[in-house]
């Protein structure tokens, strides 16, 4: 009498777990693959412009510093003779404030891409020093050159803020990568620093 009921009684059980099993992994996986496409949105519109044009800024920077020799100064403190003044407004002018321009477009266009939930000093910080340089810019291309510079300083900590999110970024991506494809390959491997 027993095993008229307990084999159907097995097999139901049976199919009751397998399907609370497969409901919870494939909530799980959805979650993953939702996480993952958060992700792949803050990579792709947000910190990897950011870091592409940042790196390639840093670039620029070291060598318009070769080229006017300022490597060797004990601070930078913009005393310019004429021909480094020179030099300066056209950097400025056609490479910095050009990129400085599309990371602030970025910023201020994407912000709900943001790791967090405020905008980081750094940003806020960022954006106020492109802004009042386009104040300055403009006034170059009027032919008023009396201020070069900006009384807010580029942030000393931007270019490592956007690295350190752009890598830890690219290390979630990675990590949600092998749990939605067990079988793959790391593809990214952050660069050490020297």
């Amino acid at each position: 009498m027993i095993s008229s009921w307990l084999a159907p009684s097995v097999t139901i059980c049976a199919v009751i777990i397998a399907a609370l099993l497969t409901y919870y992994n494939n909530s799980r996986l959805h979650v993953t693959q939702e996480r993952l496409k958060w992700i792949n949105a803050q990579l792709g519109d947000f910190y990897g412009p950011l870091y592409s044009i940042s790196e390639a800024s840093g670039v620029a920077w070291i060598e318009f510093n070769r080229q006017i020799d300022t490597l060797d100064r004990a601070s930078w403190n913009f005393e310019f003779t004429d021909i480094e003044r020179r030099e300066w407004i056209y950097w400025m002018s056609n490479v910095f404030m050009p990129a400085n321009r599309r990371m602030y477009e970025i910023i201020v266009s994407r912000s709900h891409l943001l790791v967090g939930d405020k905008m980081p000093e750094v940003l806020s910080e960022f954006c106020a020093h492109t802004s009042t340089y386009e104040v300055i810019v403009n006034k170059w291309r009027q032919g008023d050159e009396v201020v070069i510079i900006s009384k807010i300083a580029f942030p000393v900590d931007f270019r490592e803020y956007i690295s350190t999110t752009f890598l830890s970024l690219k290390r979630q991506q990675q990590e949600l990568l092998r749990r939605v494809e067990p079988g793959r390959k790391q593809r990214f491997r952050p660069r050490r620093k020297t």
